[in-house]
This record gives structure tokens, C-alpha cells and sequence, in this order.
């Protein structure tokens, strides 16, 4: 995943989200990988993200 300025300042506010969901949906082992996974979705979701949406339906499990 290439670095992008613009993204990461993008996340930053969202990280704290993005580990609450992951500590919800994880064993205490796996916090991390699930982490790491959700950055990487947002990373492939955000190109299309165009801001009618809050920022968390790039994040969010489908039916939550």
C-alpha cells in the first residue's frame, strides 16, 4: 500500500473507530489482524468514497 498524505490525514480521525470495531468483533489476538484489514478495505474503498455518505459506510459491516 503506497503512502498517501492525503489519505492518512483522511483516517487519522477514523482510527479510533476502526479499533473499537475491531476490539467488538475480535478476540484480543486477532485485534490487530482485523485492524489491519479494515485499513486495507478503506484503503480500496476510498478512491470511489465522494463524501454524500458519512465516512463510517466505508467501514462498517454491511447490516450493522
Amino acid at each position: 500500500m503506497p503512502h498517501d498524505p492525503a489519505f492518512s490525514e483522511w483516517i487519522s480521525p477514523h482510527l479510533p473507530a476502526l479499533r473499537r470495531l475491531s476490539r467488538a468483533f475480535a478476540a484480543s489476538a486477532d485485534q490487530a489482524d482485523l485492524l489491519q484489514e479494515l485499513l486495507i478495505a478503506v484503503w480500496k474503498a476510498w478512491p470511489a468514497f465522494r463524501g454524500e455518505s458519512l465516512p463510517a459506510t466505508l467501514y462498517l459491516p454491511r447490516g450493522a
